[in-house]
């Protein structure tokens, strides 16, 4: 699986810097690297609180304890991307690249969610499932970008394909989980406080993956032109 979607990666990432040009793909990265950002502090460690809670109960108690959880993370998920969405008004970029993220906002909420699935598939050492569903979100992606190329679309369309394979890949990952255990809305705040006191560590844990994968994308767009961003991604 890893080696099919790095060869559909690889070729995207060809297709992807070929099509939109230094420039353009510095604005298509630029984009996914600010969300980046957000989505990093949306997760507060909830996946992986996710395996070890259920990994100790029933099936009974894990659709319940998965429910929450998922709940958590979507309100989440939401919360901090409209302030993403926000906050980008205030730096110094291009319409085009303020627009990009409206629209990729989406692929963050979606990956966040089928994130926090994964963790049931991981409990049952079903991630074959997880597999296939990324191998058809990837191949998806790769069939819009051939036709978007053949259209000659421009900068938000590719963004908008990346939106479109990532609600592919939520939803066959939700209908995956389904066979495992019926993940639904369940508020408890109760919970919720709870498991925030034992995730917090692993969000802080996060802050520093964050930091060195995708800082240096955003303090280069701030410095230099997007010509320069692209090359160096």
């Amino acid at each position: 699986s890893r080696f099919i979607v790095g060869a559909i990666g690889l070729t995207v990432i060809g297709i992807l810097t070929r099509s939109l040009g230094p420039a353009g793909y510095g604005y298509y990265n630029l984009i996914f690297a600010y969300l980046f950002i957000f989505s990093t502090v949306a997760d507060l460690g909830l996946y992986t609180i996710l395996v070890r809670e259920i990994s100790k109960v029933d099936s009974g108690e894990e659709r319940t304890i998965a429910s929450k959880i998922f709940t958590l993370r979507l309100i989440a998920a939401v919360l901090v991307l409209i302030a993403a969405d926000l906050l980008v008004f205030a730096f110094p970029y291009p319409l085009l690249v303020k627009l990009g993220v409206l629209i990729a906002s989406l692929f963050s909420i979606y990956s966040s969610l089928t994130q926090v699935l994964t963790g049931i598939f991981q409990k049952h050492l079903c991630l074959y499932l997880v597999s296939f569903a990324d191998i058809i979100s990837r191949a998806s992606q790769l069939a819009l970008l051939i036709i978007l190329v053949y259209l000659k679309a421009g900068l938000l369309l590719f963004v908008g394909a990346v939106v479109i394979s990532e609600i592919v890949h939520f939803f066959l990952t939700l209908l995956f989980s389904r066979s495992l255990t019926r993940v639904g809305i369940s508020v408890d705040f109760k919970y919720w406080g709870e498991i925030l006191k034992i995730a917090l560590p692993v969000a802080a844990s996060l802050v520093f993956i964050l930091i060195y994968f995708k800082l240096d994308t955003i303090l280069l767009s701030l410095m230099k032109p997007a010509y320069d961003v692209g090359v160096y991604s």
